[in-house]
């Protein structure tokens, strides 16, 4: 479990310093797409904050409750993943 709990710590952190990466480069789009990427990023910004709770969860699952937790923290990340590969396909449409 403690192995799982590592990897998905390291998961998360990649997926949102990519999420940062992204962000630094919203300056270079024109007005339009920054509209746009605002919005998608807001909706995005939920799914982050429910990963992040999710996690939190994980982190304190007992031994009866890790799989059901793990199981939702895997589609909060799944979801978060599509998300997030949306707004950066939008992104990168709109460079």
């Amino acid at each position: 479990r403690e192995e799982l709990r590592s990897k998905a710590h390291k998961g998360i952190n990649k997926l949102f310093d990519q999420l940062d990466e992204l962000d630094a480069k919203k300056d270079q789009l024109s007005e339009k797409a920054k509209v746009e990427y605002a919005e998608k990023r807001e909706a995005l910004n939920k799914k982050k904050e429910e990963l992040k709770a999710k996690y939190k969860e994980l982190e304190g699952a007992s031994e009866e409750s890790w799989e059901d937790i793990k199981v939702a923290f895997d589609s909060s990340k799944d979801s978060f993943k599509d998300a997030f590969g949306k707004v950066k396909t939008h992104f990168s449409k709109a460079e």
